[in-house]
């Protein structure tokens, strides 16, 4: 069982497996999670769950909607929700030296694939953009604000930023890369012991 703040309970995979990450969507109505299994899974509250002034008893639930397995061929670090002007898109990255841009559709039961749970089934979401390429493992990734438009970026281990923009915001299949300068020097007292030159393998945007 993984156990969120005091009331928030979300099932795992099996006891052996960890969770990365987690993101709550723009609204804080759906949440992803990425785990050890390479897998992301997408819970939607019921409804008034987790929203103000609601009931916070143990029948607020979260129910899984959706799941991809085997989404990445590494371990999957982080995910980011997209604004829902441009559709709600998630983004995750990867030890794989890739990001993916995943679709659920405006309802959740869009899908390209059904996963089987048990008796039931769930949607696995449409990975629109997959294996958008970067120089190195990617450990961070973080959509833009809404005013800046569809775009995200990403970094990997060594500090490298890539930027991401979307060519056409109702399709979210074409995505233009970028590089970003980074920082050359570090200072003094951030400088690894060992001399590495690796830069911050954390972002986001001001």
């Amino acid at each position: 069982m993984f156990r969120f703040e005091q009331q928030l309970r979300l099932p795992t995979l099996s006891e052996a497996d960890y969770v990365h990450d987690v993101a709550y969507d723009h609204y804080g109505t759906r949440l992803a999670l990425c785990t050890s299994s390479l897998r992301i899974s997408i819970f939607s509250a019921t409804a008034g769950s987790g929203q103000e002034g609601a009931d916070d008893s143990s029948d607020s639930r979260w129910t899984e909607i959706a799941r991809m397995d085997r989404a990445h061929s590494g371990p999957i670090w982080r995910l980011s929700w997209g604004h829902p002007e441009h559709g709600d898109p998630l983004v995750s990255c990867s030890e794989d030296r890739s990001v993916t841009v995943w679709y659920g559709g405006q309802c959740s039961g869009a899908s390209a694939g059904i996963v089987q749970k048990g008796a039931a089934s769930l949607p696995s979401w449409q990975p629109r953009a997959p294996g958008l390429a970067c120089e190195g493992p990617v450990v961070d990734v973080r959509f833009a604000p809404a005013p800046l438009g569809c775009k995200f970026a990403a970094c990997t281990a060594d500090g490298k930023a890539r930027v991401f923009e979307c060519v056409n915001a109702l399709d979210l299949r074409q995505w233009e890369p970028e590089d970003l300068e980074t920082l050359p020097n570090k200072p003094p007292s951030a400088a690894p012991a060992t001399g590495s030159t690796a830069s911050s393998a954390a972002l986001d945007w001001m």
